[in-house]
């Protein structure tokens, strides 16, 4: 490692191509924005709208990622889970990652359900409760090109009358309007590779604990991806949701082809069919068009399009 400081920075902004209107609540960088400083031997520093670290832990771990069937599926938060006002620590040690990140109002967007799914507006920064909707995160993963394992946990503060948690299951969503109130996940996950095999599997655990309630939620995934060619690819994955408390639980499966162009350019088709137990009411899909079902119906879906990684 060597002592040198950089300056590093950060804009990314999402756009609705139909509208030409801002996405993640209306803000004009909602993606993330920041700037800090790194050094090579300490990690980096910076501040600003940053993911959470629950999302870097899920790097390996899930191979489908934010694919429009997937985790996502059953949790919108985690493809969604950036934090405004927020402080980022990251650092690596050859093989050995580790990060933190703290916000001292984690969701201050008037239209912030949208940004962050079912949560509410919840901006804090209030001298009088110094803990009203904060947030933090911390996550260590260990990557080999052989293997990897990852654990990670993210908690979310209430703090306001609009404040809620949405368990994404069809139930009403849960106040949160205490800065005691807390939005708790937790997840250990980890991949293997057989050369042009790979298999991912992990568990993500939610606790939703309030002055009203407390609400349990646990989901379980198994991931693979095979690359046929360089440039042909096909994955998927098994995900499973259980829900005691509100007495709802689901099966997801998604399948995935994709073809490779080159680096940056590629094609995919990705189907995915959610079964839900009678009370639940889990769409296939996250942030694509439609309606969940009713409860207990089960859903099918599916996607085609191109994608361009600049």
């Amino acid at each position: 490692m060597n002592d040198s400081i950089a300056v590093v920075g950060k804009a990314e902004m999402g756009i609705y191509l139909d509208s030409g209107s801002s996405g993640q609540g209306s803000r004009l960088f909602g993606r993330q924005i920041y700037i800090g400083l790194d050094s090579g031997r300490f990690g980096s520093l910076t501040v600003g709208r940053q993911y959470s670290m629950l999302l870097y832990a899920l790097v390996g771990g899930d191979i489908l990622g934010p694919n429009i069937q997937g985790i996502g599926s059953f949790d919108a938060y985690i493809p969604n889970a950036r934090h405004d006002n927020s402080v980022v620590w990251r650092t690596k040690f050859d093989k050995l990652s580790l990060g933190a990140h703290y916000s001292f109002g984690r969701d201050a967007s008037a239209t912030s359900s949208v940004s962050v799914p079912g949560s509410g507006i919840c901006g804090g920064e209030d001298p009088g409760d110094a803990s009203r909707c904060r947030s933090w995160s911390a996550m260590a993963r260990y990557d080999d090109p052989r293997f990897g394992i990852a654990a990670a946990i993210d908690n979310q503060s209430g703090g306001s009358a609009t404040t809620q948690a949405n368990l994404f299951n069809g139930a009403s969503l849960i106040p949160m309007p205490s800065s005691s109130d807390e939005d708790r996940r937790i997840t250990a996950n980890g991949y293997v590779r057989f050369g042009a095999l790979k298999l991912a599997g992990g568990w993500l655990g939610r606790k939703v604990s309030t002055t009203s309630r407390d609400v349990t939620q646990d989901m379980a995934w198994l991931q693979g991806e095979y690359a046929i060619t360089p440039k042909v690819v096909v994955d998927g994955g098994f995900f499973h949701i259980k829900n005691d408390d509100q007495d709802t639980k689901a099966n997801l499966y998604v399948i995935r082809g994709t073809y490779r162009f080159d680096d940056r350019l590629s094609t995919y088709l990705s189907l995915g069919f959610v079964d839900n137990s009678e009370e639940a009411a889990y769409g296939v899909s996250t942030g694509g068009g439609g309606a969940s079902p009713a409860p207990g119906n089960s859903q099918l879906g599916s996607m085609a399009g191109v994608r361009y990684r600049f």
